[in-house]
């Protein structure tokens, strides 16, 4: 059977990823072509085999080596391209936001691998860094779950392709200055997060604080750009919680990892800044 039809065939997609790989009686002429069928199933509506069948399978695939370093680069190129990355990138609640989301853990994936087999050149890793953090900025549709078509979950998402960069050791402090500003920016939205946004917004800060590289005079500053001014607006109400559920759980994080960090307190301070019921005494 051709990788093509291989590609949309659930049975045969659940058995790949059921066996990760290690049933004998599953042949593959071509992974690579058949990568590329996969990536065309991230346009999908149908949720299983977008995301359960061949975002989990492309993931593996390049977790466990079964593609040529010149293969990964285009493999990133068209995960980072007009098609996929940046399809409709400025619509909303349009069905384009499914193969954005995805193909943004594609990038996340394969900048991930790179850490063990450095296989991409400098200009590659910083050019994907580049064009993660202008989608980071541009992306309109902030939908988690959509009924029947499953997640978008584009600010989660987002948020790991932001740490995958953060983390890999050719991005500069610069670099990771700039991600914890994309991190602000998608915790201050003035739309609801009801996913568990904060956490892996969370998680990704947490790992560039534990990172080492920044000052804790550059994460004191960063904490304080989290001042929201008040006012009765739904909106401005909205980015006042969704930025506290951030911090909160930032704190918490950061505590569970390390619970004499100097940062602790900062957040602390800064989040009794932000509860107008503690600030006004209104308990």
């Amino acid at each position: 059977m051709h990788e093509s039809l291989f590609a949309k065939n659930k049975d045969f997609l659940r058995c790949l990823v059921d066996t990760n790989f290690s049933d004998s009686t599953i042949e593959i002429s071509n992974v690579f072509d058949l990568s590329l069928q996969l990536m065309d199933n991230l346009h999908s509506i149908d949720s299983e085999l977008r995301d359960h069948l061949s975002y989990t399978i492309l993931e593996r695939i390049i977790a466990m080596q079964k593609l040529l370093d010149t293969e990964l680069y285009r493999l990133l190129d068209l995960s980072l391209s007009e098609e996929y990355l940046l399809r409709g990138l400025g619509e909303t609640n349009t069905d384009t936001v499914f193969t954005r989301t995805f193909s943004i853990l594609i990038v996340a994936a394969i900048m991930q691998a790179d850490y063990e087999r450095r296989f991409l050149t400098a200009e590659r890793v910083h050019r994907a860094t580049r064009v993660v953090l202008y989608y980071a900025s541009a992306e309109q549709d902030r939908r988690g779950f959509v009924e029947g078509k499953g997640w978008a979950h584009s600010v989660a998402h987002t948020s790991d392709a932001l740490d995958a960069c953060a983390q890999h050791p050719l991005t500069t402090v610069e670099t990771q200055k700039a991600i914890l500003v994309a991190v602000t920016e998608l915790a201050s939205l003035d739309t609801p997060l009801p996913y568990l946004e904060d956490d892996r917004l969370a998680f990704t800060a947490l790992r560039l604080i534990l990172n080492g590289q920044l000052s804790l005079q550059d994460l004191q500053s960063w904490v304080q750009t989290f001042d929201i001014e008040q006012d009765t607006s739904h909106k401005t109400t909205l980015k006042h919680s969704n930025v506290q559920h951030f911090l909160r759980s930032l704190y918490n994080l950061l505590l569970w990892e390390e619970a004499e960090h100097p940062l602790l307190p900062i957040i602390s301070e800064q989040l009794k800044r932000l509860n107008i019921f503690y600030r006004y005494s209104m308990l």
